[in-house]
């Protein structure tokens, strides 16, 4: 029987696959990362953990099959600003990416890597649907999922990024927000949530899928919503009340802070009913 599956397009070291992989056993998942040190982690975490339902593929996904230069960054720990693009020089007058060392003083190094479409790497895969799609690949997110080819009919739903415009794009000739969004009504998704991905929101977090699928639903029913990539960022939580006009934490720290000034109001409350009695007699 062909199981669904969901993929990680620039899985880096695991964090939103290996999440994913522990809460739903019946699902294969396919975590795509060409970075040496990164595959080799993804594999060692899946072997001392007994995670059997994560396959490793290290090769980077492209429009074209064959071999490309990828740039990687080493400045930041995880090398997160690796990509086949070039970064984009006129970011250091930018003053939110003014403050990232990894991209003011990048240390670049070209590796040689080979690239596949994500059709070509499907072919020989067994699974009924691909439920969701995570992607992030530094600027090359759209090509990414172009390259699913036949098998874009088979994606349920995903989330990708995108810079807010060409004067604060991170990468050279990258496509931005409204190319993305001009893109994915094409392609026939429909857009479901657009979240910062930054405080200053030079980059956004696009979230998509299939018009017969409920993104909430989607998420809550494959334990989503609670993984740390989906939720860590800035107003990231499905959700239809408003938020506040400046958040500096977390969904987490920011549910928390409203608990604790519930519980004060509510202790506030009952003090001030006590007084209320007292002075009745």
């Amino acid at each position: 029987m062909k199981k669904p599956i969901i993929i990680d397009i620039g899985a880096n070291f695991g964090v939103f696959v290996f999440d994913s992989a522990k809460k739903n056993p019946g699902i294969n998942f396919i975590a795509i990362e060409p970075i040496k040190e990164c595959v080799d982690h993804l594999k060692k975490y899946s072997k001392n953990y007994a995670i059997e339902n994560v396959e490793v593929v290290e090769k980077c996904i492209s429009k074209e099959n064959g071999y490309f230069n990828l740039n990687i960054n080493s400045t930041a720990y995880d090398m997160g600003l690796t990509s086949l693009l070039e970064l984009n020089e006129g970011l250091k007058y930018n003053k939110y990416w003014n403050s990232r060392i990894d991209i003011i003083k990048p240390k670049i190094k070209k590796n040689q890597v080979e690239t596949i479409t994500l059709e070509k790497l499907l072919e020989n895969k067994k699974f009924s649907e691909i439920v969701f799609i995570k992607i992030d690949t530094q600027g090359y997110d759209l090509d990414c999922l172009e390259s699913a080819g036949k098998y874009l009919k088979n994606i349920q739903a995903g989330v990708l990024e995108a810079s807010a415009t060409k004067k604060t794009r991170l990468y050279k000739d990258e496509p931005v927000l409204l190319d993305i969004l001009r893109k994915l009504e094409e392609l026939n998704f429909q857009v479901d949530a657009i979240k910062p991905n930054d405080p200053a929101s030079n980059e956004f977090n696009v979230y998509f899928s299939r018009h017969d699928i409920d993104l909430f639903s989607n998420l809550k029913k494959y334990n989503l919503l609670t993984n740390p990539i989906i939720k860590k960022q800035y107003v990231h939580y499905f959700s239809s009340n408003i938020n506040p006009p400046i958040i500096l934490f977390n969904t987490s720290e920011f549910m928390n802070k409203i608990k604790t000034n519930k519980l004060i109001k509510f202790i506030f409350k009952k003090f001030l009913r006590k007084i209320k009695f007292w002075f009745r007699f």
